[in-house]
């Protein structure tokens, strides 16, 4: 769990450089969250699951790339919006 929190603070501090917010919102805070559990559960490599995401490992597909595993994401979303 401390880990999580750390990772947490780390990603929070290097987004904010990236996308700042004027005045603090919730709703930032809300799309910040949605975004990185995006990433670490579809795009984001485990060593734990053989540098593989969750999803994918989940799935028994093996994608090494990220940029792989995004465009593939990416795809998945698109059809269930369609």
């Amino acid at each position: 769990m401390e880990r999580v929190i750390e990772t947490i603070k780390d990603r929070t501090r290097v987004f904010d450089n990236y996308f700042p917010s004027k005045r603090w919102k919730i709703r930032h805070v809300y799309l910040w969250f949605s975004i990185y559990i995006f990433y670490y559960n579809w795009i984001r490599s485990h060593q734990s699951l053989s540098n593989n995401s969750p999803v994918f490992y989940q799935r028994n597909i093996k994608i090494d790339n990220e940029y792989e595993r995004f465009i593939l994401a990416l795809q998945e979303m698109l059809q269930c919006l369609s």
